[in-house]
């Protein structure tokens, strides 16, 4: 009873619904909401100490047995070399917390898509770039599937932003060849880097774009 009564009390739940907190049903939906309550929280408190994210999914088919944790540890010891400001969510993402705490339904709600993820603060297309070759790899058991961008004070965000609104439908009906036809648009060597970054999203299939978490964050994943 006392378990349950402080899962109660910590979701602010009306006072009728205490009596029914002794049935066996009502703790896992209770631990479920607060869990997701609590997580939503931390995300966002990284989305507001980071300025970019990215998502990831398992590649290797359904049936092959590995260990998820021991690869997604070596990705992210890798990935670290490039980029120190970075961390690395140890378990797997809770979908609806995410996406709650982006405002915005980003990926499935279901948790049985799982999904692994990186916050970091990045200042140049460098550590992205390399994400993306480790996940390219022949045999890599991860992909990228979203790409967050911080809208203010991320020059990355800014040139990207740029470069699509070049376009005749900003944000909108973007594709491999529309995203390819964007990034060479520019002749400026200064966007050479972010060309090249968005030359390498689309070759990786990375060409939907989305602004969001209350305009936020520019938002690029798998079409």
């Amino acid at each position: 009873m006392c378990r349950n009564y402080q899962l109660l009390k910590a979701l602010d739940a009306p006072r009728f619904v205490y009596r029914y907190s002794r049935t066996r049903s009502t703790v896992p939906r209770l631990q479920n909401k607060l869990e997701c309550r609590v997580l939503a929280q931390k995300y966002s408190k990284y989305l507001s100490e980071y300025n970019t994210f990215a998502l990831f999914q398992w590649h290797s088919p359904k049936d092959l047995k590995f260990d998820k944790d021991y690869f997604w540890k070596e990705f992210a010891h890798d990935v670290s070399s490039s980029n120190q400001n970075a961390i690395f969510l140890e378990d797997k993402v809770h979908n609806e917390a995410m996406n709650n705490s982006l405002k915005s339904s980003i990926i499935s709600p279901s948790d049985d898509t799982e999904y692994r993820c990186t916050f970091q603060t990045v200042s140049e297309p460098h550590p992205i770039e390399y994400m993306l070759r480790l996940t390219g790899k022949p045999n890599t058991k991860l992909q990228l599937h979203t790409l967050g961008l911080r809208t203010e004070g991320n020059i990355i965000a800014s040139y990207i932003q740029s470069l699509l609104e070049e376009s005749e439908n900003m944000y909108k009906d973007l594709s491999y060849e529309k995203l390819l036809s964007i990034a060479k648009r520019s002749r400026s060597d200064r966007d050479k880097p972010i060309k090249e970054l968005l030359n390498n999203l689309a070759e990786n299939g990375i060409t939907n774009s989305r602004i969001m978490g209350t305009e936020q964050w520019l938002v690029l994943s798998k079409a």
